[in-house]
C-alpha cells in the first residue's frame, strides 16, 4: 500500500518560502493499494493539485473515486469546489462522511458553492455523485476496507483505518484531529486511549494530528488537538512501527518541523520503543 501526502497542514493554507519542504496545503492524502485500489482521505486545499493529477491520469477513460471525509471543518473540505474529477462528465466520485456529523457534506458543499460565497455553483458540477455517511460498519471500496472511529475533536469527527481486504495488516490508519487527553461522554481518557490503540493496532502507519507543543498545549486544551509526544506515546503503546506526524501548526516553518521531527525521534528511542518517525512533508 502506498501512500501519498497532497496536504499536510492543519486550520489554514500556509503557502511561503518557509514551509515549503513539509508544505502549505491542508488535509489530504491518497491511498493506493497494490491490486490499483484508491481512496482518497479528506479534501483540504491539496486535493485541488490531486484532482489534477487525477484528471491527466484518467486521460479518456471514466474516473471512479472513493472520498472520505473526517469532518467538516474549513481545512478538510475547502479543497472540494476545486477537485477536478466533479466536473469531468462521466465521472464517478462518493463522497463518504461520518453519520455523527451534524451538518452532511453534501450540504456543506451547497453552502460553500452558493453565489454569495463562491462564482460557480453546484449545476456545473457534471460527475456523478454519491454522499453516503459511515458508522459503525466498514465500507468496502474496491479492494480496501475503510473502519472508521469517533476522534475527540469538536463536530462529529472521526479517524479512518483503511486496509486491503486480502492482509488487515497491510494498512494506515488516519487521525488528522484528535485531542487524544480530551474527556468526553461517558469514557475517560484512559479508556479513550484503549480504544485508539485498538484502533491502531497491527497498521503498518499511524498518520495522527501533533500540531503543538508541550508549551502551547496548556494555552490550547480542549480545542480538538494532540502534541507531537502525545502521538509518539500512542504510537509506541500501539506497537505501530511507523508514525507520520500530521496536521503541522500553520505558522510553523520549515526549520521548526526540522526540530520537532528530531525531538519526536528522541522520545521513541527513549520509550524503547521499535517505531519509526517521520513528518508528514507535501508530495512524499
Amino acid at each position: 500500500m502506498q501512500v501519498r501526502f497532497w496536504g499536510t497542514r492543519g486550520s489554514v493554507p500556509a503557502p511561503g518560502p518557509e514551509t515549503v519542504r513539509y508544505g502549505g496545503n491542508t488535509s489530504c492524502l491518497e491511498v493506493r493499494g497494490s491490486e490499483g485500489t484508491m481512496v482518497v482521505l479528506d479534501a483540504g486545499t491539496g486535493i485541488r493539485a490531486l484532482g489534477r493529477s487525477l484528471e491527466r491520469e484518467a486521460g479518456n477513460d471514466r474516473l471512479h473515486v472513493e472520498l472520505f471525509i473526517t469532518h467538516a471543518h474549513w481545512d478538510h473540505v475547502q479543497g472540494l469546489p476545486f477537485f477536478a474529477p466533479l466536473y469531468m462528465a462521466g465521472a464517478r466520485v462518493s463522497i463518504s462522511s461520518p453519520e455523527r456529523l451534524t451538518t452532511s457534506v453534501e450540504q456543506v458543499l451547497d453552502t460553500m458553492m452558493s453565489p454569495t460565497v463562491f462564482p460557480v455553483t453546484r449545476a456545473a458540477l457534471r460527475a456523478r455523485l454519491a454522499f453516503p455517511r459511515v458508522g459503525d460498519h466498514p465500507v468496502e471500496a474496491g479492494a480496501a476496507r475503510v473502519h472508521s472511529m469517533p476522534a475527540l475533536h469538536p463536530d462529529g469527527a472521526v479517524g479512518f483505518r483503511v486496509e486491503s481486504t486480502s492482509n488487515r495488516n497491510e494498512a494506515i490508519v488516519y487521525f488528522p484531529d484528535n485531542e487524544i487527553r480530551m474527556s468526553h461522554g461517558k469514557l475517560n481518557p484512559s479508556e479513550w486511549r484503549r480504544r485508539f490503540m485498538e484502533f491502531a493496532n497491527g497498521a503498518s502507519v499511524l498518520v495522527h494530528d501533533a500540531m503543538y507543543t508541550e508549551a502551547e498545549y496548556e494555552h490550547r486544551a480542549g480545542w480538538g488537538h494532540s502534541t507531537v509526544g502525545d502521538a509518539v506515546e500512542l504510537a509506541a503503546e500501539a506497537s505501530v512501527p511507523r508514525l507520520v506526524l500530521f496536521h503541522h501548526a500553520p505558522d510553523r516553518t520549515d526549520e521548526e518541523m526540522d526540530a520537532i521531527l528530531e525531538g519526536a525521534q528522541e522520545m521513541a528511542v527513549r520509550l524503547g520503543a521499535t517505531l519509526e518517525v517521520d513528518a508528514a512533508r507535501e508530495g512524499e
